[in-house]
């Protein structure tokens, strides 16, 4: 069964413990934009990449730390998994780690605008994207 971007976005960290029909009306609201990648294609790298969140449609990334050599594989993003909610708000000239699609995947983005607005709507996804924020720099 292939994902949507709305199914994606109920089950994500934004809408946690938010109610459904809420939701669905601030994702109404979104602009998204939804890419296709063939295997190896470079998504987000040090020095390409883009204020914004990247949610897995479909298929699977691979998160690597560059090294000298070979990027080191890290993490793996799957269907419904998210990466570089760290870039909207960092004025970081790097991004930290590379992603590559493993295999053919789609992966939709919601820039800093858009984040920004629903945010607004809606005090509740604030305080998620702060929660998500929080829990990657406990220690």
């Amino acid at each position: 069964m292939k994902n949507t971007p709305e199914s994606v976005l109920l089950r994500s960290f934004l809408f946690d413990g938010i109610d459904k029909k809420d939701a669905v009306e601030v994702i109404k609201q979104l602009t998204i934009e939804e890419v296709a990648y063939s295997k190896a294609d470079v998504i987000f790298s040090p020095h390409k990449y883009e204020r914004k969140i990247g949610f897995v449609t479909n298929g699977e990334c691979l998160i690597s730390r560059p090294s000298s050599g070979q990027p080191i594989p890290i993490n793996k993003a799957k269907s419904g998994d998210s990466f570089g909610i760290t870039t909207v708000f960092s004025d970081s000239s790097e991004f930290p780690t590379l992603i590559t699609a493993r295999a053919l995947c789609s992966v939709f983005f919601i820039n800093s605008d858009e984040l920004s607005k629903i945010m607004g709507l809606n005090s509740a996804i604030a305080f998620n994207v702060i929660r998500c924020l929080t829990r990657r720099i406990e220690f």
